[in-house]
């Protein structure tokens, strides 16, 4: 739930904002609450840790959350390089 409602105001940020600087981090924002949201439904799977028996919890969407977040950072960095590269000298 608090993974689509942080998705919703990084799209609002997106729509609303005219600078792309400003879009960018809503973008990161949204890209959170997309990740949170893909955690949250991960962990509905069960409860218990994955090799302490019982319902575990599965750990590849946790796994593949987190490679989408280093992914994330390096695109954000690519990104801060082209706009920002067009304001020099």
């Amino acid at each position: 739930m608090i993974g689509l409602i942080i998705t919703i105001i990084g799209l609002f940020g997106i729509i609303v904002n005219q600078s792309k600087l400003k879009q960018l981090l809503s973008l990161n924002i949204m890209a959170l609450g997309v990740v949170l949201f893909l955690i949250e439904e991960g962990a509905k799977v069960g409860s218990a840790p994955p090799l302490k028996g019982g319902n575990p919890v599965d750990p590849i969407p946790a796994v593949l959350m987190l490679t989408t977040l280093v992914v994330d950072v390096a695109v954000t960095g690519l990104a801060l390089a082209l706009i920002m590269g067009g304001k020099g000298k």
